[in-house]
C-alpha cells in the first residue's frame, strides 16, 4: 500500500531578503541615532545661548553702571603723565594717534565713582579709573582701584564678550557721531555710545549706552 505523504515547503529567508532587512534596519537605526543627536544638539545649541544671553545682559549692566558714574577728575597713568580727561576714546588719541599697545585698542577710558567701599574698610575713595579695550577677539573691561596709578598698582580684568568681529565704537556729541571724544572742563558728556561688532551667535550687533552726567571731583 502506498502512503501518500504530504510534501511541505522550506519556510525561511534567503539570502537576499536578509541582506534588504539589516539594510532597513541599519537606515532605521542610523535615523533613530541622527534625530537623537539632533535633538541632543539643540537643546545644547538652546542652553549656550540662553548662557550667551545671560552674560550678555550682564555686561550690558556693567558697562551701563560705569557710564553713569563718571566722575570730574583728570588722573595720571603710571608714568606721572596727565590723562586726557576723566572720559575719553575712539580711534584718536589727545596726541592723533589710533590708541593701540602690545595687541591692544582702547575703546574708551574713564575715571568711574561707583568704587564701592563699604564702611571705608579699605584706604582708597570711591573713585577708580577704568578701560575697555578690544584685544584680539574679546572686550576687556581693565580696572585699577586708584586713578593714579603707579607701575605696581594692580588692576583686574574682565572678559565682557568673546568671539566678536568687525569692533567699532563712535560718540554722539551734540548731533553728530564722532569717532573720538575727549572731555574737557567746557565740553559735556556725549548724549550716547554705540559699540558695534559682530557676534558668533547672535550677529551684527549695535549697543547703545547713556552716558551720565559728570559728577562733582575733588575726590582723590
Amino acid at each position: 500500500m502506498k502512503r501518500h505523504g504530504r510534501t511541505h515547503a522550506q519556510q525561511g529567508f534567503t539570502l537576499v531578503e536578509m541582506v534588504i532587512a539589516m539594510m532597513i534596519f541599519s537606515v532605521i537605526a542610523t535615523s533613530g541615532i541622527v534625530i537623537m543627536r539632533l535633538s541632543i544638539n539643540s537643546n545644547d545649541q538652546l542652553t549656550r545661548s540662553t548662557d550667551m544671553a545671560g552674560e550678555f545682559q550682564i555686561a550690558r549692566s556693567l558697562i551701563k553702571s560705569d557710564l553713569a558714574q563718571i566722575a570730574r577728575r583728570r588722573v595720571r597713568d603710571e608714568f606721572g603723565n596727565t590723562l586726557p580727561g576723566p572720559m575719553y576714546g575712539g580711534e584718536l588719541t589727545a596726541f592723533g594717534n589710533a590708541v593701540e599697545r602690545d595687541g591692544e585698542r582702547l575703546l574708551f577710558a574713564i575715571v568711574s565713582s561707583g568704587n564701592i567701599n563699604p564702611g571705608n574698610r579699605y584706604p582708597r575713595s570711591r573713585l577708580q579709573y577704568i578701560e575697555y579695550l578690544v584685544i584680539e577677539d574679546r572686550i576687556v573691561r581693565r580696572a585699577w582701584n586708584y586713578p593714579d596709578r603707579q607701575r605696581e598698582t594692580p588692576s583686574t580684568e574682565r572678559v565682557l564678550f568673546t568671539g566678536l568681529e568687525n569692533v567699532d565704537i563712535r560718540f554722539l556729541v551734540g548731533p553728530l557721531w564722532e569717532d573720538r571724544f575727549i572731555s574737557r572742563a567746557s565740553v559735556p558728556l556725549p548724549a550716547a555710545v554705540e559699540l558695534r561688532f559682530i557676534h558668533p551667535v547672535f550677529g551684527e550687533m549695535r549697543q547703545l549706552f547713556h552716558a551720565g552726567q559728570l559728577e562733582g571731583g575733588g575726590q582723590t
